[in-house]
């Protein structure tokens, strides 16, 4: 049986700064308004690049997932 997969970041234990998870997860969740009022490009584009080369070695895959998760849903709000 696989496990459940993870929902909020700010759950598990990660091996970068909470406040990438907090502005991750906010950006995630507000995402859908975001796109209603057509901030999405601004907020993306003025959004700090974060280096998550820590997370290559977690060995949990579900926090790599929902990270890949919540960055193709970003980018394709932008396109």
């Amino acid at each position: 049986m696989s496990p459940d997969p993870i929902e909020d970041l700010n759950t598990v234990d990660l091996p970068i700064a909470s406040e990438v998870c907090g502005e991750l997860m906010d950006k995630a969740r507000s995402l859908p308004t975001r796109i209603a009022d057509q901030t999405i490009r601004n907020d993306l584009q003025s959004m700090l690049v974060f280096d998550m080369a820590p997370v290559v070695e977690v060995s949990d895959h579900r926090i790599t997932e929902r990270l890949f998760q919540i960055y193709s849903h970003l980018a394709n709000a932008f396109v």
